[in-house]
């Protein structure tokens, strides 16, 4: 399952939004109006004073590992990645906890 799918059903199951509605904004390759602090920081808009994340659930994050060769004695030997996903809380804000930063 996405990230996408998780924040879905969540945002469902929280009340956030109807089925039908998420069903719609699927269909038409949008998003949900639903991002992380981060997120919202990135777009230019700050999440209000006093405001609580409306949301939180788990979803999948990638860590970037170091790379490494695969032989050690060759000079010319291909570097691997040895990034992995695993399992983080996040934190989402609907768009009427932001305001625009001046």
């Amino acid at each position: 399952m996405t990230n996408a799918e998780i924040i879905t059903r969540a945002a469902v199951a929280a009340g956030i939004i109807t089925a039908k509605d998420a069903e719609n904004v699927v269909m038409h390759g949008m998003e949900l109006p639903l991002h992380t602090f981060a997120e919202w920081n990135k777009r230019g808009y700050s999440v209000k004073k006093g405001e609580h994340a409306a949301l939180k659930t788990e979803i999948w994050n990638y860590a970037q590992g170091k790379k490494k060769k695969e032989s050690k004695k060759e000079e010319n030997a291909e570097e691997k990645n040895a990034g992995h996903y695993y399992i983080k809380t996040a934190y989402f804000f609907t768009r009427a906890q932001v305001e625009e930063v001046k």
